[in-house]
């Protein structure tokens, strides 16, 4: 490779190993123990953004099985409402026939009664 620049003793040599020993904890690891404590930060903060989220992600997802339990409640509700209107109709439907076959028949009798009495006014016994 080529001659040395310099030559140094050995008290030189040591001296600057012993310097430089004392001083590669700062040069080193000083700014690589920063970036490793920043980036730990922003990785326990992610975690806790995530642990968050899954929080509220459970949170939400239980709101939702409880809103649906009780849309399902109240669609029950809504068809025993139902039930029991159909079956008024029916009461009502059933009370309309009766009435109908009442008045039908109260028909009859009078339709039956004005003959009758028509009969007995042509006879010459009424005249």
């Amino acid at each position: 490779m080529g001659e040395p620049l310099a030559e140094f003793t050995q008290a030189q040599l040591d001296y600057l190993s012993n310097y430089m020993r004392q001083h590669a904890n700062e040069w080193i690891s000083e700014p690589a123990l920063e970036r490793y404590e920043k980036q730990r930060d922003r990785e326990l903060e992610q975690q806790k953004q995530i642990i968050r989220l899954e929080e509220s992600q459970k949170s939400l997802l239980e709101q939702m099985k409880l809103g649906f339990e009780q849309m399902e409640k109240r669609f029950e509700q809504v068809d025993k409402r139902f039930e029991q209107v159909d079956k008024r109709f029916e009461q009502v439907d059933k009370r309309f026939d009766e009435v109908n076959k009442n008045l039908g028949r109260l028909m009859t009798y009078f339709t039956t009664a004005f003959v009758i009495f028509g009969i007995l006014l042509t006879l010459p016994i009424f005249r």
